[in-house]
């Protein structure tokens, strides 16, 4: 909280650190007792190099103060700096786009806004038009305060588009992987996640039509499904609650105001061994099926679980009737986990729970190696 009141504080003089090329008295960096440097040109690599190296060693803390123009050297980004922040592919000669994916008709969307976009399309669909919010996984902790106060505990109809969630191969502040704690915990939001391509456009059509807060991961994977699979409808009911509580806001919001039962689709129907495999994961749930077949002569039953905030408890509790074993694959972290929650659920009724809540690529094969060894 103090470091957000310093910035808003001391905002105007940057300004007049830079007029005075860093020898302006109003220095609050000096003032906290920080050791200070300026470097006026901060896009002349070399004089920026030398001025790290005479820091990097220094054992007390000190403000490099780096003043650096966006764009310098490409005329058209200098002459618009928010257009030409992040760009796709392009001809350094004209500037012209060489992406198929640029869309001249498509209106301006403003983006790396989470916190604001969540509670603004909450507003929107407060007056009545459907809004939907569009962010990266490994960004949504951003609007998190946003998600469940402005958002979900006002039980407004937006939907959120969650893109790049599940492992990634980027870097640690793009992993993408705790999406599922954060958002399948939350009263009022319904969670959902696609197999296929064809399932995510079914998902964003359903999110499209309800009445409360939903949320869908994006595909993004390659499409590993039997070609001649008909996704079925999106199944479930949603019931007034009699446990309703009025929550103390202003525009009357509820926590939680609905009995939402969620419906798995069952996509193999066999015995002793059931597997579940969440959105992405679903492929692997086919190919561990496959082994289980080949190399043990068992049919397992394979399901699509479709909703990850809501467990189909019906067909899960009916499960041991046929089954001593249930696997679970899913796309995301353990802890808090699609994986951990359907476990918890499955201790409650007699069944012999065996999970496996993937995290890692190399654990997801790990299955597939476990039963090429088996006699």
């Amino acid at each position: 909280m103090i470091r957000i009141l310093v910035v808003f504080l001391y905002k105007g003089r940057l300004s007049e650190l830079r007029a005075s090329n860093g020898t302006s008295e109003n220095n609050i960096f000096k003032f906290l007792g920080f050791d200070y440097t300026y470097v006026e040109d901060g896009n002349d690599i070399v004089t920026l190099i030398h001025q790290l190296r005479t820091v990097k060693d220094i054992d007390h803390p000190v403000v490099l103060h780096v003043h650096t123009r966006k764009g310098k050297g490409f005329e058209l980004a200098k002459k618009k700096p928010e257009v030409w922040h992040y760009h796709v592919p392009f001809s350094a000669a004209t500037g012209e786009d060489s992406s198929s994916l640029v869309d001249e008709k498509r209106p301006l969307i403003v983006g790396l806004v989470e916190g604001a976009s969540v509670a603004f399309a909450s507003g929107i669909a407060k007056r009545g038009v459907k809004p939907f919010i569009v962010a990266a996984s490994t960004f949504i902790q951003r609007a998190y305060d946003q998600v469940i106060q402005d958002w979900t505990l006002n039980d407004t109809p937006a939907a959120l588009i969650v893109h790049g969630a599940g492992i990634s191969s980027s870097d640690y502040t793009h992993v993408g992987i705790y999406d599922i704690p954060m958002l399948a915990n939350v009263p009022n939001l319904v969670y959902l996640a696609p197999t296929s391509r064809t399932e995510c456009r079914k998902m964003f059509d359903w999110t499209s039509k309800q009445n409360f807060p939903t949320a869908a991961r994006a595909w993004s994977g390659s499409n590993l499904e039997p070609k001649d699979r008909e996704v079925p409808d999106i199944e479930f009911t949603a019931t007034d609650s009699n446990e309703t509580v009025k929550a103390a806001t202003i525009s009357g919001g509820v926590v939680p105001d609905k009995n939402f039962v969620a419906k798995s689709e069952v996509f193999q129907k066999g015995g002793q061994v059931a597997i579940l495999g969440l959105g992405l994961f679903f492929s692997k749930a086919l190919e561990v099926a496959k082994l289980f077949e080949q190399k043990l002569n068992i049919r397992t039953t394979v399901i699509n679980p479709r909703f990850i905030s809501h467990l189909d408890e019906e067909l899960l509790g009916s499960l041991p009737d046929d089954h001593h074993t249930v696997v679970v694959l899913a796309d995301g972290v353990v802890e808090g986990g699609f994986g951990q929650r359907s476990v918890h659920f499955m201790r409650q009724v007699p069944v012999k729970a065996r999970v496996q809540d993937v995290y890692c690529v190399e654990q997801s094969a790990s299955i597939s190696t476990q039963l090429n060894t088996t006699n």
